[in-house]
């Protein structure tokens, strides 16, 4: 990933996770690629890697904390799709 690109994880309120990659333009940010991981609930397929989808969430924000692995970003969503 170039320097102006990020890496973003987020899980909706329906507990659904969205792995995003975001382009950051001098005046705007852009979604460059979109993949959604459903709960089983909500129709999901693959267990074990929405499983890893969580431990990563979880990597990330300790790696944000300890300052490094700024690039990426981590976050939750109260609206569900």
């Amino acid at each position: 990933m170039d320097k102006k690109s990020r890496l973003c994880i987020v899980r909706d309120a329906s507990g659904d996770i969205h792995v995003l990659v975001l382009q950051y333009g001098q005046t705007r940010v852009s979604s460059v690629a979109e993949v959604e991981f459903c709960t089983i609930e909500t129709g999901g397929q693959s267990p074990k890697t929405f499983d890893a989808l969580l431990h990563l969430i979880g990597a990330i924000e300790e790696d944000n904390k300890r300052g490094k692995n700024s690039k990426h970003v981590v976050g939750f969503s109260s609206e569900s799709e």
